[in-house]
């Protein structure tokens, strides 16, 4: 999941955003990203957006996202 050239990430749950910073110094491999438990039973909304901001102190271009799966329970 993670990577050196890996960004920031905005997710939106239910009209909730959360970011996330996906930069690593090593390649991550099925890292987990983002958890959310206790939700209720019924329809949710979920949006993954692109942010096209790096991580602070590296290389503007560092600014990929990139999601492996997406698993829902």
């Amino acid at each position: 999941m993670g990577s050196s050239t890996q960004g920031i990430a905005k997710i939106t749950l239910d009209g909730t955003a959360y970011t996330f910073d996906l930069w690593s110094s090593s390649t991550q491999y099925k890292a987990p990203v983002f958890s959310k438990t206790g939700l209720k039973t019924g329809r949710h909304t979920l949006k993954i957006e692109w942010t096209g901001k790096a991580h602070s102190g590296v290389k503007k271009t560092a600014t990929k996202v990139n999601i492996d799966s997406l698993v829902v329970k």
